[in-house]
């Protein structure tokens, strides 16, 4: 006698899926993969969980490291439909993918909830629900009461997304709507996020060997790095960046850098050690925390992990004794980001030190025995051949004080983010014209062919003055072309 067929498990409530950048049938598609879950997604995952429900992830850019041929509709069709999925647009790059996976996952379960957030998703809301029919809501700036709302609307049948507190959802009309209802996250809650437990995401081992930052010291190519939250919103307005002070005042009434308690943070750092996790990236800068706080999360480290450290202005002397003290050096890096080697391009950024600063800082990380990783623009308003050709000096002397295997350096051509200075305030940086501004715009500049060509349009903005891209990207890689274990080329996504 046969055994009775086993049953088939049980749907999930919830499904979360990181999109690909580039929409691919198999593979990655071209351009880069970009596989970093937001952290704050991770505690919205583990809030639900806590609550009750079940939860299964799958970031379709580890999926596809792992198996170029993984099948994400075949994946979709073999699990029943959960009542609500939930897809990040956090930065502009996903903004085709997300909508393309969201059209996918409507093809294979017409009666989940489809949602999307992030500060992308925020900017774009409107246009998102007008053009694409496949997103049930967006979550609009802060999202963990809203999120745990719509899972348990979505799985009672009582789905009112316009009664929820920043939601935005089509109306009886069919038309785009957001809630009258705003809400932030209280510090207590905050506090008690969990962004450390990836039990729920299908491929978590592969995720953090992919995050771990690589410091050219670490060789082990199973080292294991993960991102856990610090707190929210930043103190600074760089021109460039569209996830700054003025960003979080637009798109979540963020008015204020909110903190997570140092106790809590520390234990984060100490549960990931003791899951095998080598390098832990606080969400923030520890400086811009304040130094009470610095203190205090420092001082309840084991010295077990390392930590990957992206300094928003340059660290302090306490910061590089801190990590010198208390991390693990072989996987602890430290990320700066001076931009440029002139300093009125560079101040005009957003960064208040020069280069003699900037090479102190370096020395006395090198002194500790600390990696730093220095990223530099080719292409912002003000940069010219002249600013490359002090630039890449800049490098040089950069080279002179640090490591062989202490100091990696990029130059990465930046494309206009939605909400950044630029994009709100172009004349403040002689910008001319921006041709990224609308949905559309960025679902265009997602669509065109790579390589990028290397004109100022091709990243949504055209300046007064006429510059030689080309001559200056074959600058920058003829330094990198001198080291290149330590000088990356200009990369072409």
């Amino acid at each position: 006698m046969n055994p009775p067929p086993a049953e088939a498990p049980a749907p999930p409530d919830v499904v979360y899926l990181h999109p690909l950048p580039t929409p691919a049938d198999s593979g990655l598609g071209p351009g880069a993969t970009y596989p970093v879950i937001p952290v704050g997604l991770v505690g919205h995952v583990n809030l639900l969980r806590a609550d009750g429900w079940t939860v299964q992830g799958l970031n379709l850019g580890v999926a596809r490291t792992v198996d170029p041929g993984f099948d994400l509709v075949g994946w979709l069709r073999s699990r029943s439909a959960p009542a609500l999925v939930l897809i990040d647009l956090h930065w502009y790059e996903h903004v085709w993918g997300a909508l393309s996976l969201a059209g996918t996952v409507r093809a294979a379960w017409p009666h989940a909830r489809i949602v999307l957030g992030g500060l992308s998703a925020t900017h774009f809301h409107l246009d998102i629900l007008a053009g694409h029919p496949a997103v049930d809501a967006v979550v609009c700036g802060a999202a963990e009461a809203p999120v745990r709302r719509l899972v348990a609307d979505a799985a009672g049948g009582t789905w009112a997304p316009l009664e929820v507190a920043n939601v935005a959802a089509r109306d009886g009309a069919g038309r785009p709507r957001r809630s009258q209802e705003a809400w932030q996250t209280p510090s207590e809650l905050l506090d008690r996020l969990d962004t450390v437990d990836l039990a729920w995401l299908e491929h978590a081992d592969a995720y953090r060997r992919m995050v771990h930052s690589r410091p050219l010291r670490v060789v082990d190519p199973s080292a294991a790095g993960q991102w856990v939250l610090s707190g929210r919103g930043c103190a600074f307005a760089c021109g460039y960046c569209g996830g700054g002070r003025e960003a979080h005042r637009v798109l979540s009434g963020l008015r204020r850098v909110a903190r997570r308690e140092p106790a809590r943070l520390a234990a984060d750092v100490e549960r990931l050690y003791a899951l095998g996790v080598h390098q832990v990236a606080p969400s923030l800068d520890p400086d811009m925390l304040g130094s009470a706080h610095r203190a205090a999360f420092f001082r309840q480290l084991s010295g077990g992990a390392g930590l990957y450290v992206e300094s928003y202005q340059l660290p302090s002397v306490d910061l590089l004794d801190q990590l010198a003290r208390s991390t693990d050096l072989d996987h602890t890096e430290v990320a700066l980001t001076p931009l440029t080697g002139d300093l009125d391009v560079r101040r005009r950024h957003g960064k208040r030190y020069d280069d003699t600063q900037l090479v102190a800082a370096v020395s006395a990380a090198a002194e500790r025995g600390i990696a730093v990783f220095v990223f530099f623009s080719l292409n912002l308003p003000g940069t010219s051949r002249r600013t490359v050709a002090a630039t890449t000096d800049l490098v040089r002397r950069l080279r002179d004080v640090a490591p062989a295997d202490g100091l990696r350096a990029i130059s990465i051509c930046h494309t206009l983010d939605p909400v950044s200075p630029m994009a709100l305030r172009p004349a403040d940086f002689s910008i001319r014209s921006v041709h990224l501004r609308s949905l559309d715009d960025y679902l265009a500049y997602a669509r065109a062919p790579r390589p990028f060509p290397l004109t100022d349009r091709a990243r949504g903005f055209e300046l007064v003055e006429r510059r030689d891209l080309p001559r200056m990207v074959a600058a920058w890689d003829a330094l990198a072309d001198e080291t290149p274990r330590q000088v990356y080329r200009v990369p072409r996504v």
